[in-house]
């Protein structure tokens, strides 16, 4: 389910049961993507921007200050009922009603999928390219972080937009004990063949941020 909201009042005591309560966050690291996203934005419009990540009370501030309508999907949750232990049942997911379901003429300037897409098989890559294509324009735009190195923490981070140039993602500093199959961006367009790599930037913390473009609003 989403939920979207106009002002970020409006959800400032419904997201607060998720906010991170660790003593020592993660280094933060600069984000020359989301400060190339924020100068194109939309100036004639609110921007449209679906996160696919949890509830952050932070960044639904953040965006609501630039006159965003903000959505939150909360995909890793989402995706519960399909998921025993590290494997998706493709042919659930498939199934599965409520994930990735917009109004017919719903369309998104931008998709943030933090780190989300390492702890997802190709299948599921697909599954979320044929859900989103029809609610995305030309010009809309998929963040996604990947990783370098061969494992990853269990679970997904919990990532916190600080400023216009800085992210945090709290997690990321603990011990990698999950092997995972590192999706390389021939990966991500060969699975999600509705986008094309438009930017890639390398980062100081054994991750790669990556931008990808729809190119075109249908299927």
């Amino acid at each position: 389910m989403v939920a979207f909201w106009r002002r970020a009042s409006q959800t400032a005591t419904a997201v607060s049961d998720h906010e991170s309560t660790e003593s020592a966050p993660p280094p933060s690291f600069r984000s020359r993507a989301l400060t190339q996203l924020l100068e194109s934005r939309p100036t004639d419009r609110p921007w449209e921007v679906l996160d696919l990540g949890a509830p952050n009370q932070q960044n639904l501030m953040f965006f609501g200050r630039r006159s965003a309508h903000y959505g939150i999907e909360d995909l890793h949750r989402s995706l519960e009922p399909v998921r025993r232990g590290l494997e998706y049942d493709l042919d659930k997911a498939a199934a599965l009603e409520g994930w990735l379901r917009f109004e017919a003429d719903r369309r998104f300037d931008l998709v943030l999928a933090w780190d989300l897409l390492n702890y997802l098989p190709r299948g599921l890559l697909e599954l979320i390219d044929e859900r989103l294509a029809p609610h995305c324009h030309p010009r809309t735009e998929f963040y996604a972080l990947l990783a370098m190195e061969e494992k990853i923490p269990a679970q997904p981070g919990r990532p916190t937009v600080i400023d216009d140039e800085t992210i945090r993602l709290d997690g990321w500093e603990g011990p990698r004990t999950r092997s995972w199959d590192r999706h390389t961006t021939t990966v991500l367009t060969d699975s999600m063949p509705h986008w094309t790599i438009d930017r890639t930037f390398l980062l100081k913390v054994h991750m790669h941020e990556v931008l990808l473009e729809a190119a075109a609003s249908d299927p």
